[in-house]
């Protein structure tokens, strides 16, 4: 085992549920020098779905077997799913501040992690899609803030006896690097294609 691995971890779980929302989940460890902390709490409902998460894991805490993922990291996240009449719309929002490897200039700042994704029938063979992703880590060691914006239309169509359909999309990306200039782009795509089956 690597030398910087706990011998000895303690921790206590428990969650709570009613019908159907799982009122509360959590989760103590400590590894006898530092400690974390995580809980949250979900509700599904009959068209949409949320789901709450909060996590303090101090920088120094490690398990027996690994360091664990957002070591340092102190914040909560959000997702949202909403589903009407065939759509489907879902949300995830992270706000966390960097901790085991953070900023000088800005040890204090929030990064940002977010997404949202549309997904639209427009009748029974065409459909809409639209997603966009922002990721802006100002807080951590090697800040970047990166935005990428998708959009597809599809349109399904039968010639003879195949099922085919029939695709254009659209695509801007947008990349910085507060410490790499020379990776920073700026990126525009369109795209079209079809699928054919070769088979029945």
């Amino acid at each position: 085992r690597e030398s910087f691995l706990k011998d000895q971890v303690f921790s206590v779980e428990g969650q709570h549920r009613w019908n159907n929302a799982l009122l509360s989940r959590g989760e103590f460890a400590y590894d006898e020098s530092a400690a974390a902390f995580t809980t949250g709490t979900q509700y599904s409902g009959d068209n949409h779905d949320i789901t709450i998460n909060f996590r303090d894991l101090e920088s120094d805490f490690t398990t027996v077997t690994s360091l664990p993922s957002n070591r340092g990291e102190v914040g909560g996240s959000i997702f949202w799913g909403w589903r009407l009449s065939g759509a489907d719309i879902s949300t995830h929002l992270d706000l966390y501040r960097e901790r085991f490897l953070p900023n000088p200039e800005e040890e204090d700042a929030l990064n940002v992690d977010f997404s949202t994704d549309v997904d639209i029938p427009l009748s029974t063979t065409d459909r809409f899609r639209t997603s966009l992703y922002y990721t802006d880590t100002s807080g951590e060691l090697s800040p970047r803030n990166n935005e990428r914006l998708n959009t597809a239309y599809t349109k399904h169509f039968r010639l003879g006896e195949r099922d085919m359909s029939a695709f254009v999309g659209f695509t801007q990306q947008r990349s910085r690097f507060e410490l790499s200039p020379a990776s920073e782009f700026d990126r525009y795509a369109a795209s079209t294609g079809f699928t054919i089956p070769l088979l029945k």
